[in-house]
């Protein structure tokens, strides 16, 4: 039986400085791309801010507000097709310009659309693991 060693360092406190200058260069981090929706058979391109995701992470409230707090964060995150489009939230029957996120995504994609706002801008909980002694 072979002992495994444990690869990781210590946290010190230059560590904890040269991290703190880290996140001070990316007070605005963003990230784009494209990602494929199944339901709609093509790919979407999107652009996202950390500060739409501060936004959403700042929401209160219960389950109706969470609902447009992520409708708002894929409505604002969607570049193409352009989702602010008047002629197809018109055709498609949405009261609010975010209504569109419902109607075309599935509660799935919402969630994997959010998901990927969350960790494309750093907030994405990581994993901690307990080291045992």
């Amino acid at each position: 039986m072979t002992e495994i060693k444990n690869e990781r360092k210590k946290v010190t406190l230059e560590t904890l400085i040269k991290r703190k200058m880290e996140l001070k260069e990316k007070p605005n981090m963003k990230a784009s791309g494209t990602v494929f929706i199944p339901s709609l058979d093509g790919d979407i391109e999107y652009e996202i801010h950390k500060n739409d995701v501060i936004d959403f992470k700042n929401t209160e409230g219960g389950e109706a507000e969470a609902q447009v707090a992520v409708n708002t964060l894929i409505y604002t995150m969607v570049k193409s097709p352009d989702l602010s489009d008047k002629e197809l939230q018109k055709e498609l029957g949405c009261v609010e310009p975010t209504d569109i996120v419902e109607l075309l995504f599935t509660e799935g994609e919402q969630i994997d659309l959010m998901n990927l706002a969350l960790e494309k801008t750093g907030f994405k909980a990581g994993v901690i693991t307990e080291v045992k002694n």
